[in-house]
Protein backbone atom coordinates (compact mmCIF):
# COMPACT_ATOMS: atom_id res chain seq x y z
CA UNK A 1 0.00 0.00 0.00
CA UNK A 2 1.49 3.37 -1.05
CA UNK A 3 2.05 6.31 1.24
CA UNK A 4 -0.86 8.80 1.01
CA UNK A 5 -0.02 12.00 -0.89
CA UNK A 6 -1.15 13.99 2.15
CA UNK A 7 1.49 12.33 4.33
CA UNK A 8 4.20 12.86 1.69
CA UNK A 9 3.23 16.51 1.55
CA UNK A 10 3.37 16.83 5.33
CA UNK A 11 6.83 15.24 5.41
CA UNK A 12 8.02 17.61 2.71
CA UNK A 13 6.58 20.54 4.62
CA UNK A 14 8.34 19.62 7.85
CA UNK A 15 11.64 19.25 5.97
CA UNK A 16 11.50 22.74 4.48
CA UNK A 17 9.52 24.58 7.18
CA UNK A 18 12.38 26.60 8.62
CA UNK A 19 13.56 27.92 5.28
CA UNK A 20 10.06 28.59 3.97
CA UNK A 21 8.68 30.42 6.98
CA UNK A 22 11.76 32.64 7.22
CA UNK A 23 11.66 33.58 3.54
CA UNK A 24 11.44 37.27 2.67
CA UNK A 25 8.94 38.55 0.09
CA UNK A 26 9.94 37.57 -3.43
CA UNK A 27 12.58 39.77 -5.02
CA UNK A 28 13.70 40.01 -8.65
CA UNK A 29 16.63 37.68 -7.91
CA UNK A 30 14.46 35.07 -6.19
CA UNK A 31 11.93 35.23 -9.03
CA UNK A 32 14.72 34.56 -11.49
CA UNK A 33 16.03 31.66 -9.41
CA UNK A 34 12.56 30.15 -9.13
CA UNK A 35 12.13 30.34 -12.91
CA UNK A 36 15.53 28.72 -13.38
CA UNK A 37 14.65 25.86 -11.04
CA UNK A 38 11.29 25.36 -12.74
CA UNK A 39 13.08 24.91 -16.09
CA UNK A 40 15.38 22.36 -14.48
CA UNK A 41 12.36 20.23 -13.59
CA UNK A 42 12.51 19.10 -17.21
CA UNK A 43 16.29 18.58 -17.32
CA UNK A 44 17.69 15.50 -19.06
CA UNK A 45 19.70 14.85 -15.90
CA UNK A 46 17.77 13.04 -13.15
CA UNK A 47 19.91 14.56 -10.42
CA UNK A 48 19.19 18.08 -11.66
CA UNK A 49 15.46 17.35 -11.71
CA UNK A 50 15.58 16.07 -8.13
CA UNK A 51 17.66 19.04 -6.94
CA UNK A 52 15.31 21.49 -8.65
CA UNK A 53 12.28 19.98 -6.95
CA UNK A 54 13.95 20.26 -3.54
CA UNK A 55 15.02 23.85 -4.24
CA UNK A 56 11.47 24.84 -5.19
CA UNK A 57 10.16 23.20 -2.01
CA UNK A 58 12.42 25.52 0.00
CA UNK A 59 10.95 28.56 -1.77
CA UNK A 60 7.54 27.34 -0.60
CA UNK A 61 4.69 29.78 -1.15
CA UNK A 62 6.97 32.13 -3.11
CA UNK A 63 7.13 29.55 -5.91
CA UNK A 64 3.39 28.96 -6.14
CA UNK A 65 2.71 31.17 -9.18
CA UNK A 66 5.58 29.69 -11.21
CA UNK A 67 4.57 26.15 -10.24
CA UNK A 68 0.98 26.76 -11.29
CA UNK A 69 2.25 27.77 -14.73
CA UNK A 70 4.60 24.77 -14.84
CA UNK A 71 1.68 22.49 -14.06
CA UNK A 72 0.37 23.32 -17.57
CA UNK A 73 3.68 22.52 -19.30
CA UNK A 74 3.72 20.30 -22.40
CA UNK A 75 6.48 18.31 -20.68
CA UNK A 76 4.89 15.52 -18.63
CA UNK A 77 7.88 15.35 -16.28
CA UNK A 78 7.63 19.08 -15.51
CA UNK A 79 3.86 18.79 -14.95
CA UNK A 80 4.31 15.85 -12.59
CA UNK A 81 7.04 17.45 -10.50
CA UNK A 82 5.30 20.82 -10.38
CA UNK A 83 2.10 19.17 -9.18
CA UNK A 84 4.03 17.36 -6.44
CA UNK A 85 5.66 20.61 -5.32
CA UNK A 86 2.29 22.35 -5.24
CA UNK A 87 0.92 19.77 -2.81
CA UNK A 88 3.63 20.79 -0.34
CA UNK A 89 3.13 24.50 -1.03
CA UNK A 90 -0.62 24.28 -0.47
CA UNK A 91 -0.08 22.29 2.71
CA UNK A 92 2.32 24.98 3.90
CA UNK A 93 -0.35 27.62 3.27
CA UNK A 94 -2.87 25.62 5.29
CA UNK A 95 -0.54 25.27 8.28
CA UNK A 96 0.53 28.92 8.05
CA UNK A 97 -3.12 29.95 8.10
CA UNK A 98 -3.75 27.55 10.99
CA UNK A 99 -0.86 29.02 12.99
CA UNK A 100 -2.16 32.54 12.44
CA UNK A 101 -5.62 31.45 13.57
CA UNK A 102 -4.36 29.72 16.73
CA UNK A 103 -2.11 32.67 17.64
CA UNK A 104 -5.25 34.59 18.52
CA UNK A 105 -6.02 32.07 21.26
CA UNK A 106 -2.74 32.73 23.07
CA UNK A 107 -4.03 35.33 25.56
CA UNK A 108 -6.73 32.91 26.73
CA UNK A 109 -4.11 30.55 28.12
CA UNK A 110 -1.56 33.16 29.09
CA UNK A 111 0.57 33.10 25.95
CA UNK A 112 1.67 36.35 24.33
CA UNK A 113 0.81 36.84 20.67
CA UNK A 114 4.41 37.88 20.14
CA UNK A 115 5.49 34.42 21.28
CA UNK A 116 8.87 33.75 22.86
CA UNK A 117 9.80 31.16 25.45
CA UNK A 118 8.46 31.37 28.97
CA UNK A 119 10.95 31.28 31.83
CA UNK A 120 11.74 27.76 33.03
CA UNK A 121 11.24 27.98 36.78
CA UNK A 122 13.18 24.86 37.73
CA UNK A 123 16.61 23.60 38.71
CA UNK A 124 15.87 20.42 36.77
CA UNK A 125 18.57 19.48 34.24
CA UNK A 126 17.71 20.01 30.56
CA UNK A 127 17.22 16.27 30.00
CA UNK A 128 15.09 14.75 32.78
CA UNK A 129 16.11 11.29 34.04
CA UNK A 130 14.75 8.42 31.96
CA UNK A 131 13.35 6.62 34.98
CA UNK A 132 10.38 8.91 35.63
CA UNK A 133 7.73 7.41 37.85
CA UNK A 134 4.20 7.94 36.58
CA UNK A 135 2.23 9.22 39.55
CA UNK A 136 -1.11 10.97 39.48
CA UNK A 137 -0.68 11.93 43.13
CA UNK A 138 2.67 13.58 42.41
CA UNK A 139 1.06 15.76 39.74
CA UNK A 140 -1.87 16.65 41.98
CA UNK A 141 0.51 17.42 44.81
CA UNK A 142 2.41 19.96 42.70
CA UNK A 143 -0.81 21.62 41.55
CA UNK A 144 -2.02 21.75 45.15
CA UNK A 145 1.24 23.39 46.28
CA UNK A 146 1.09 25.89 43.40
CA UNK A 147 -2.46 26.96 44.29
CA UNK A 148 -2.82 30.36 45.95
CA UNK A 149 -4.46 30.65 49.37
CA UNK A 150 -7.60 32.17 47.90
CA UNK A 151 -8.03 29.18 45.56
CA UNK A 152 -6.77 30.39 42.18
CA UNK A 153 -3.60 29.63 40.23
CA UNK A 154 -1.42 32.63 39.41
CA UNK A 155 -0.54 32.19 35.72
CA UNK A 156 2.16 34.87 35.63
CA UNK A 157 3.83 33.59 38.78
CA UNK A 158 4.52 30.35 36.91
CA UNK A 159 5.75 31.82 33.67
CA UNK A 160 2.69 32.94 31.70
CA UNK A 161 3.27 36.10 29.70
CA UNK A 162 -0.24 37.44 30.23
CA UNK A 163 -2.86 37.21 32.97
CA UNK A 164 -4.82 33.99 32.39
CA UNK A 165 -5.80 33.19 35.97
CA UNK A 166 -9.45 32.33 35.25
CA UNK A 167 -8.69 29.96 32.36
CA UNK A 168 -5.77 28.29 34.08
CA UNK A 169 -7.64 27.92 37.37
CA UNK A 170 -10.45 26.22 35.44
CA UNK A 171 -8.02 23.81 33.77
CA UNK A 172 -6.21 22.99 37.03
CA UNK A 173 -9.56 22.43 38.74
CA UNK A 174 -10.58 20.03 35.99
CA UNK A 175 -7.48 17.94 36.66
CA UNK A 176 -8.61 17.38 40.26
CA UNK A 177 -12.21 16.72 39.22
CA UNK A 178 -11.26 14.26 36.50
CA UNK A 179 -9.00 12.50 38.98
CA UNK A 180 -12.02 11.87 41.23
CA UNK A 181 -11.80 14.68 43.78
CA UNK A 182 -14.73 16.98 44.52
CA UNK A 183 -15.92 19.60 46.99
CA UNK A 184 -17.16 16.79 49.23
CA UNK A 185 -14.80 13.87 48.68
CA UNK A 186 -11.17 13.02 47.96
CA UNK A 187 -7.77 13.90 49.35
CA UNK A 188 -7.82 17.26 47.61
CA UNK A 189 -11.40 18.30 48.38
CA UNK A 190 -10.15 21.44 50.17
CA UNK A 191 -8.29 22.50 47.02
CA UNK A 192 -11.38 21.88 44.91
CA UNK A 193 -13.58 23.90 47.28
CA UNK A 194 -11.16 26.83 47.20
CA UNK A 195 -10.93 26.80 43.38
CA UNK A 196 -14.70 26.58 42.98
CA UNK A 197 -15.21 29.41 45.45
CA UNK A 198 -12.67 31.64 43.67
CA UNK A 199 -14.24 31.02 40.24
CA UNK A 200 -17.68 31.76 41.65
CA UNK A 201 -16.36 35.09 42.91
CA UNK A 202 -15.22 35.96 39.36
CA UNK A 203 -18.73 35.50 37.98
CA UNK A 204 -20.59 38.64 36.97
CA UNK A 205 -24.31 39.18 37.53
CA UNK A 206 -25.06 38.23 33.91
CA UNK A 207 -23.41 34.82 34.44
CA UNK A 208 -20.09 35.50 32.69
CA UNK A 209 -16.78 34.49 34.28
CA UNK A 210 -14.20 37.29 34.08
CA UNK A 211 -11.93 38.99 36.58
CA UNK A 212 -13.23 42.39 37.73
CA UNK A 213 -12.41 45.03 35.15
CA UNK A 214 -11.67 42.52 32.39
CA UNK A 215 -13.78 42.12 29.27
CA UNK A 216 -15.36 38.69 28.79
CA UNK A 217 -13.45 36.26 26.59
CA UNK A 218 -15.79 33.53 25.43
CA UNK A 219 -13.28 30.71 25.71
CA UNK A 220 -12.15 31.71 29.20
CA UNK A 221 -15.80 31.82 30.23
CA UNK A 222 -16.54 28.44 28.63
CA UNK A 223 -13.56 26.80 30.38
CA UNK A 224 -14.71 28.14 33.74
CA UNK A 225 -18.29 27.12 32.98
CA UNK A 226 -17.14 23.61 32.08
CA UNK A 227 -15.17 23.27 35.32
CA UNK A 228 -18.07 24.56 37.42
CA UNK A 229 -20.56 22.26 35.71
CA UNK A 230 -18.28 19.30 36.42
CA UNK A 231 -17.82 20.38 40.05
CA UNK A 232 -21.57 20.76 40.45
CA UNK A 233 -22.16 17.37 38.90
CA UNK A 234 -19.83 15.70 41.35
CA UNK A 235 -20.82 17.32 44.65
CA UNK A 236 -24.39 18.47 43.85
CA UNK A 237 -23.59 21.68 45.75
CA UNK A 238 -26.41 24.20 45.35
CA UNK A 239 -24.26 27.31 44.91
CA UNK A 240 -21.98 25.58 42.39
CA UNK A 241 -24.88 24.26 40.34
CA UNK A 242 -26.56 27.67 40.30
CA UNK A 243 -23.34 29.31 39.16
CA UNK A 244 -22.90 26.72 36.40
CA UNK A 245 -26.53 27.15 35.26
CA UNK A 246 -26.17 30.93 35.06
CA UNK A 247 -23.02 30.41 33.00
CA UNK A 248 -24.93 28.19 30.56
CA UNK A 249 -27.61 30.83 30.12
CA UNK A 250 -24.99 33.50 29.45
CA UNK A 251 -23.15 31.31 26.93
CA UNK A 252 -26.22 30.63 24.84
CA UNK A 253 -27.66 34.12 25.04
CA UNK A 254 -24.46 36.05 24.36
CA UNK A 255 -22.10 33.77 22.43
CA UNK A 256 -24.15 31.37 20.30
CA UNK A 257 -24.59 32.91 16.88
CA UNK A 258 -28.21 33.04 15.78
CA UNK A 259 -28.94 32.66 12.07
CA UNK A 260 -32.20 32.80 10.12
CA UNK A 261 -32.34 29.02 10.50
CA UNK A 262 -31.72 29.07 14.26
CA UNK A 263 -28.73 28.60 16.60
CA UNK A 264 -25.31 27.94 15.07
CA UNK A 265 -21.72 27.94 16.32
CA UNK A 266 -20.18 29.99 19.12
CA UNK A 267 -18.16 33.19 19.04
CA UNK A 268 -15.40 34.42 21.34
CA UNK A 269 -16.93 37.89 21.56
CA UNK A 270 -20.46 38.36 22.85
CA UNK A 271 -22.92 39.23 20.11
CA UNK A 272 -20.46 38.62 17.26
CA UNK A 273 -21.19 36.58 14.14
CA UNK A 274 -17.75 35.06 13.47
CA UNK A 275 -18.28 31.59 14.95
CA UNK A 276 -15.33 29.22 14.67
CA UNK A 277 -14.86 25.55 15.41
CA UNK A 278 -12.29 25.80 18.22
CA UNK A 279 -14.35 28.34 20.18
CA UNK A 280 -17.42 26.18 19.57
CA UNK A 281 -15.56 23.16 20.97
CA UNK A 282 -14.96 24.87 24.33
CA UNK A 283 -18.62 25.83 24.54
CA UNK A 284 -19.92 22.36 23.64
CA UNK A 285 -17.64 20.95 26.35
CA UNK A 286 -19.29 23.32 28.80
CA UNK A 287 -22.81 22.47 27.62
CA UNK A 288 -22.12 18.74 27.58
CA UNK A 289 -20.80 18.86 31.15
CA UNK A 290 -23.84 20.91 32.17
CA UNK A 291 -26.24 18.45 30.56
CA UNK A 292 -24.59 15.44 32.22
CA UNK A 293 -24.78 17.31 35.53
CA UNK A 294 -28.55 17.65 35.02
CA UNK A 295 -28.55 21.36 34.27
CA UNK A 296 -30.90 22.89 31.71
CA UNK A 297 -29.43 22.94 28.21
CA UNK A 298 -31.80 23.70 25.31
CA UNK A 299 -31.71 20.90 22.75
CA UNK A 300 -31.86 23.44 19.91
CA UNK A 301 -28.49 24.84 21.05
CA UNK A 302 -26.89 21.42 20.74
CA UNK A 303 -28.55 20.88 17.35
CA UNK A 304 -27.23 24.25 16.22
CA UNK A 305 -23.67 23.19 17.03
CA UNK A 306 -24.14 19.98 15.04
CA UNK A 307 -25.35 21.97 12.03
CA UNK A 308 -22.43 24.42 12.34
CA UNK A 309 -20.01 21.50 12.40
CA UNK A 310 -21.33 20.43 8.98
CA UNK A 311 -20.32 23.83 7.54
CA UNK A 312 -16.71 23.15 8.61
CA UNK A 313 -16.58 19.65 7.14
CA UNK A 314 -14.64 18.96 3.95
CA UNK A 315 -16.68 18.20 0.84
CA UNK A 316 -15.25 14.66 0.76
CA UNK A 317 -15.98 14.17 4.48
CA UNK A 318 -12.30 13.55 5.27
CA UNK A 319 -11.55 16.46 7.54
CA UNK A 320 -12.62 19.70 9.19
CA UNK A 321 -11.56 23.34 9.05
CA UNK A 322 -11.62 25.89 11.85
CA UNK A 323 -13.71 28.27 9.75
CA UNK A 324 -16.44 27.43 7.23
CA UNK A 325 -15.11 27.25 3.69
CA UNK A 326 -11.44 27.14 4.70
CA UNK A 327 -8.95 24.29 4.06
CA UNK A 328 -8.81 21.37 6.48
CA UNK A 329 -5.84 20.77 8.77
CA UNK A 330 -4.85 18.10 11.33
CA UNK A 331 -5.64 20.25 14.37
CA UNK A 332 -8.94 21.44 12.94
CA UNK A 333 -9.83 17.83 12.12
CA UNK A 334 -9.11 16.74 15.70
CA UNK A 335 -11.28 19.62 16.89
CA UNK A 336 -14.09 18.65 14.53
CA UNK A 337 -13.94 15.03 15.67
CA UNK A 338 -14.19 16.14 19.32
CA UNK A 339 -17.21 18.34 18.53
CA UNK A 340 -18.80 15.46 16.61
CA UNK A 341 -18.37 13.11 19.57
CA UNK A 342 -19.71 15.68 22.04
CA UNK A 343 -22.80 16.24 19.89
CA UNK A 344 -23.57 12.53 19.83
CA UNK A 345 -22.05 11.31 16.56
CA UNK A 346 -21.41 7.55 16.62
CA UNK A 347 -17.72 6.67 16.69
CA UNK A 348 -18.00 4.43 13.63
CA UNK A 349 -19.29 7.40 11.62
CA UNK A 350 -16.06 9.35 12.11
CA UNK A 351 -13.59 6.47 12.40
CA UNK A 352 -11.89 7.13 9.04
CA UNK A 353 -11.58 10.87 9.78
CA UNK A 354 -10.07 10.18 13.21
CA UNK A 355 -7.56 7.80 11.63
CA UNK A 356 -6.44 10.54 9.24
CA UNK A 357 -6.08 13.03 12.10
CA UNK A 358 -4.05 10.52 14.12
CA UNK A 359 -1.62 10.03 11.21
CA UNK A 360 -1.17 13.73 10.55
CA UNK A 361 -0.84 15.04 14.10
CA UNK A 362 2.21 14.42 16.30
CA UNK A 363 1.40 14.27 20.05
CA UNK A 364 3.15 16.66 22.42
CA UNK A 365 6.62 15.52 23.40
CA UNK A 366 8.29 18.72 24.51
CA UNK A 367 9.66 19.68 21.12
CA UNK A 368 9.48 23.28 19.95
CA UNK A 369 6.45 22.69 17.70
CA UNK A 370 4.62 20.25 19.97
CA UNK A 371 1.15 21.21 21.15
CA UNK A 372 -0.09 20.20 24.60
CA UNK A 373 -3.61 21.53 24.00
CA UNK A 374 -4.19 19.39 20.93
CA UNK A 375 -2.50 16.41 22.53
CA UNK A 376 -5.23 16.60 25.17
CA UNK A 377 -7.99 17.01 22.59
CA UNK A 378 -6.53 14.13 20.61
CA UNK A 379 -6.39 11.99 23.74
CA UNK A 380 -10.08 12.64 24.36
CA UNK A 381 -10.99 11.75 20.77
CA UNK A 382 -8.85 8.61 20.61
CA UNK A 383 -10.09 7.39 23.99
CA UNK A 384 -13.67 7.69 22.78
CA UNK A 385 -12.77 5.71 19.64
CA UNK A 386 -11.02 2.94 21.58
CA UNK A 387 -9.41 -0.12 20.05
CA UNK A 388 -6.08 -0.15 18.27
CA UNK A 389 -6.30 3.55 17.47
CA UNK A 390 -6.56 4.44 21.17
CA UNK A 391 -3.79 2.06 22.19
CA UNK A 392 -1.28 3.39 19.67
CA UNK A 393 -2.12 7.00 20.55
CA UNK A 394 -2.07 6.35 24.30
CA UNK A 395 1.27 4.58 24.14
CA UNK A 396 2.80 7.48 22.20
CA UNK A 397 1.36 10.20 24.41
CA UNK A 398 2.17 8.46 27.67
CA UNK A 399 5.75 7.74 26.63
CA UNK A 400 6.38 11.27 25.37
CA UNK A 401 4.73 13.13 28.21
CA UNK A 402 6.01 10.80 30.91
CA UNK A 403 9.62 11.31 29.82
CA UNK A 404 9.31 15.08 30.38
CA UNK A 405 7.74 14.99 33.85
CA UNK A 406 10.02 16.81 36.31
CA UNK A 407 11.06 14.25 38.92
CA UNK A 408 13.21 16.21 41.38
CA UNK A 409 13.37 19.63 42.97
CA UNK A 410 10.63 22.10 43.88
CA UNK A 411 8.73 21.49 40.64
CA UNK A 412 8.65 17.70 40.83
CA UNK A 413 5.30 16.55 39.51
CA UNK A 414 5.00 19.33 36.95
CA UNK A 415 6.13 19.87 33.37
CA UNK A 416 8.49 22.55 32.13
CA UNK A 417 6.73 24.92 29.69
CA UNK A 418 7.42 23.74 26.14
CA UNK A 419 6.03 23.74 22.64
CA UNK A 420 3.69 26.25 21.03
CA UNK A 421 2.02 27.17 24.34
CA UNK A 422 5.28 27.52 26.30
CA UNK A 423 4.55 31.17 27.03
CA UNK A 424 1.40 29.99 28.81
CA UNK A 425 3.65 28.89 31.68
CA UNK A 426 3.98 25.89 33.98
CA UNK A 427 0.40 25.68 35.30
CA UNK A 428 -1.00 25.54 31.78
CA UNK A 429 1.52 22.96 30.55
CA UNK A 430 1.07 20.81 33.64
CA UNK A 431 -2.73 20.96 33.56
CA UNK A 432 -2.97 20.02 29.87
CA UNK A 433 -0.48 17.18 30.19
CA UNK A 434 -2.17 15.96 33.36
CA UNK A 435 -5.52 15.89 31.56
CA UNK A 436 -3.96 13.45 29.10
CA UNK A 437 -3.61 11.07 32.06
CA UNK A 438 -6.96 11.72 33.74
CA UNK A 439 -9.02 11.70 30.54
CA UNK A 440 -11.81 9.72 32.21
CA UNK A 441 -14.88 11.87 32.83
CA UNK A 442 -16.21 10.40 36.08
CA UNK A 443 -19.61 12.06 36.05
CA UNK A 444 -22.67 10.80 37.93
CA UNK A 445 -25.19 9.48 35.44
CA UNK A 446 -28.38 11.54 34.89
Amino acid sequence: MGIPVRIIALTLFITVLSAATCAEPASTSSDAEIERQVKLLGSDDFGEREAAEQALAKFGILAERALLAAEKSVDAEVRSRAARCLVGVRWQKVLKEESAFLAGFGPVFGASKSGGPAPILSDEPASPPKAVVESEDRILDWLARAQEKDGHWDAKKYGAQTDADVAQTALALMVFLNAGHSEKAGTYKANVKLAVSWLRQQQREDGAYAKPGDSVDGITHALAGDAMAQAGGFARTKDTLESAQNAVSYSIEKHQHQTADGPSGFTRTAGATDADLLTTLFFIMQLRSAKISQLRVPVESLNGIYLFLATCEAADGKGYSFLPGKPCSPKATLTGCAVAILTGTKKEDIESVVELAAKDFVPSDGRENSDALFSYLGTYVMFQQGGVLWKSWSDAVNADIKSKLVSTGPNAGSWNPSGVWASGGRVLTTSLHALCYVYYRRFPQP
